[in-house]
Parts: structure tokens; C-alpha cells; sequence
């Protein structure tokens, strides 16, 4: 039976007064703002040198620009280890830089030419008995609710269409190219497998859950 799933998101929005803001300002709000999240939520919080940021904030506000400040929150994360903080924006992706690099040498020529065509999300029937869906990164963090609803339902929708289509023996969820991103469209699209159950739980580092992520009837909660 087909199932019309919805997906709900709980964004943290850092914005500015009603007045307009000088870029000076906007930088400052940007990282105080930051650097008080991470000094309050991050896992690690209680090993980081706090006071060892202050001169990111402080090179970041002689920026000519908010976008050329943003590139300051790579030194941020790499201070204070955040290997696994990224940030999204119009301006560009920003991330820990400490992580190993992998050579081409190390890759199968035929994933880098694949990688090279920055393959979408596919479904298909191989050998005419084992479904294969590759699930690439997905962002979808600018977009209206419905539209990520609307995009995540035509995955299901494809999914389930070949799961109704012939027998399959079995099925190979492809997560090579899939660097991340916004995790719940994933989830979602993958209902048919997943079924209703908790997705994933967060803990804190005292190992004690911090938050759940479940599905009910279709729709994700988190």
C-alpha cells in the first residue's frame, strides 16, 4: 500500500534585529552565536581551550565581507577538533581540514568516473532479481518543507513501484557516493526497508540519550 510520508525538522536560526546590520556586526553575531553553541553543545566541550578561539573571532571580524568571514569556521573546527562540524551556506561549504586524504590510486577507476558524473538517485533491477538503489548525498537545506516532502515522496514512490514490479531476491542500498547531508529524506525514501521503528538515537558523552529519531505513520520524528 502505498504511504504518503512527511518529514519534520527542527532548525536552529541565528538571525539579526529588525535594523540593518553593518557587515562588522553581522560577523559578530554570526560567531558569537557559534562559538556559544558549540561552547554549550558540543560533545567534546569540556577538552577545548576556549579561550584559543578568540583570535578566529577576532581575524574573522577584519574580513571585508560576512562570505570571506565563513572561512574562518574551518579554523574554528579545527581548534577545537570538530571533526564531524560542517558548515552549509550560500557562500561556500566549510568543514575540519585535519582529516586524511585519500589518493586517486586507492579508488576503483570505474567509482571515480562515476563519482565524476556526481550520480543522483537511481533505482533499478539487476540480473533481473536484485534491486539496487544508490543513495547519494542529499541536502535539501534551503528549500521549502513541501518541496522536500514532495521530492522524498517521488523516491518512496520509485522504490516501492520496483519492489511491486517483479521479484526481487534481494537488494543492494548503495552508500558509496554518499557524503552526507540532510539524513531524513534518506530515512524516509527507505521506509520500505526501515518500517516503523526508531532511526537512530544521540548520545551524550556520558552515554545517556540525548534525542531520538523515530517513525510513525509515515512520518518522521525527531
Amino acid at each position: 500500500m502505498k504511504k504518503t510520508l512527511s518529514i519534520l525538522f527542527l532548525f536552529i536560526a541565528i538571525q539579526g534585529s529588525a535594523q540593518e546590520l553593518t557587515t562588522q556586526d553581522s560577523i559578530t553575531v554570526f560567531y558569537d552565536s557559534l562559538i556559544h553553541e558549540l561552547e554549550t553543545r558540543y560533545l567534546y566541550k569540556e577538552d577545548v581551550d576556549w579561550s584559543a578561539t578568540k583570535h578566529i573571532r577576532e581575524k574573522a571580524l577584519k574580513a571585508e565581507s560576512f562570505g570571506e568571514s565563513l572561512s574562518l569556521s574551518t579554523s574554528l573546527f579545527d581548534t577545537i577538533n570538530g571533526s564531524h562540524l560542517n558548515l552549509f551556506s550560500d557562500y561556500g561549504w566549510y568543514h575540519w581540514s585535519k582529516g586524511e586524504e585519500f589518493t586517486q590510486e586507492q579508488f576503483h577507476e570505474e567509482f571515480l568516473l562515476k563519482y565524476e558524473e556526481s550520480p543522483g538517485f537511481e533505482v533499478k533491477v539487476i540480473d533481473e532479481k536484485y534491486g539496487y538503489i544508490l543513495m547519494p548525498s542529499i541536502m535539501m537545506l534551503d528549500i521549502p518543507q513541501d518541496s522536500v516532502n514532495l521530492e522524498t515522496q517521488k523516491m518512496y514512490d520509485e522504490i516501492l513501484e520496483t519492489v511491486n514490479s517483479q521479484k526481487i531476491d534481494g537488494w543492494i542500498i548503495d552508500l558509496r557516493f554518499n557524503g552526507g547531508g540532510n539524513i531524513f529524506p534518506m530515512l524516509a525514501a527507505l521506509y520500505h526497508f526501515l518500517g516503523e521503528t526508531t532511526y537512530f538515537t544521540t548520545l551524550g558523552i556520558d552515554h545517556t540519550v540525548q534525542s531520538m529519531v523515530t517513525m510513525h505513520a509515515g512520518v518522521i520524528h525527531d
